[in-house]
Parts: C-alpha cells; sequence; structure tokens
C-alpha cells in the first residue's frame, strides 16, 4: 500500500477521533471510501487509541538504526542471473540458492 494513501488515512482517523467517533465507526466509513486500499482494523484501532492519547503526528515514528538490506551489485546480478536462467524461479529457490 502506498504510504501517502496510509498517511491520507490516518488524517481522516484523527479528524473522526476529534469528532468523537467510535473506532469501529472509522473503520467502517474507512472500508466503503477506501474499498481493499483501506489500512488493517487493528492498524485503524491502534491510530484511534494514539490519537485520543494526545498524539498530534499522522508521520510514522522514527526507528533506530538504518533499515535491513542486502542490496549490493553482486547480490543483484546474481539474481537477476537466476531470473534470465529461469523466469518462473521462486523467491525462495532464489534465496535457497544464493544463501
Amino acid at each position: 500500500m502506498d504510504v501517502n494513501v496510509q498517511q491520507e488515512q490516518r488524517i481522516i482517523i484523527k479528524f473522526l477521533v476529534a469528532e468523537g467517533a467510535a473506532s469501529a465507526e472509522i473503520y467502517r466509513r474507512l472500508s466503503a471510501v477506501f474499498k481493499s486500499d483501506t489500512v488493517s482494523r487493528s492498524r485503524v484501532f491502534e491510530w484511534c487509541a494514539r490519537f485520543r492519547s494526545g498524539r498530534q503526528s499522522v508521520s510514522d515514528d522514527v526507528r533506530a538504526g538504518a533499515p535491513r538490506t542486502a542490496i549490493t551489485d553482486h547480490n543483484f546480478s546474481q539474481v537477476e542471473t537466476c531470473i534470465l536462467i529461469d523466469r518462473r524461479v521462486t523467491v525462495r529457490e532464489i534465496a535457497n540458492e544464493l544463501s
């Protein structure tokens, strides 16, 4: 799901919480508008609780450390080679082959 869609929904959640809407009602209304792009029910309830407890920001919290990644030129070329050899190769097969 697009980060902008998530943030847009958080803004709506914040607004509806300020209006006094119940968490279940907020989720129902989001689902009616965003359909399959709606954030999960548990996330809606989590953000409702955050806004009710006084949170103002709709952005994600900053997390410590750099994100884990395994993207290197070497890994990229190995994966590309596996895919060019067999276009139906699965992620699991690639992971097993490249450790």
